[in-house]
C-alpha cells in the first residue's frame, strides 16, 4: 500500500459476486483460483484483467469461487 494505492486478495464464495463500480485510477488484477465472469469475460486461473481509471466495469461473479489478486485505488474497499 502506498498514499495513492494498494494491492489485495478477493476470495468469493461459490455464487459470489462483487458489484459493479468504477475507479479513479487504474486497476489490474489477476485470477489466482477459480473462475469468474466479469461482464461478458470469463477468466480462469492465470487471466489477467485491465479495467482503466473512470471507466464501470460490471459485476464480477464467480460461479465456483475465486481467489483474485488486485491493485489499485487506495480508498476502494469491496464488502
Amino acid at each position: 500500500e502506498d498514499a495513492q494505492s494498494r494491492a489485495i486478495l478477493i476470495r468469493l464464495k461459490p455464487g459470489g459476486v462483487l458489484p459493479a463500480h468504477t475507479h479513479d485510477m487504474h486497476e489490474e488484477s489477476l485470477m489466482l483460483e477459480g473462475d469468474a465472469w466479469i461482464g461478458e469475460r470469463y477468466l480462469t486461473a492465470g487471466d489477467y484483467h485491465f479495467a482503466p481509471a473512470g471507466v464501470p466495469h460490471p459485476d464480477l461473479r464467480s460461479p465456483t469461487g475465486c481467489v483474485v489478486y488486485v491493485r489499485g485505488e487506495r480508498r476502494y474497499r469491496p464488502k
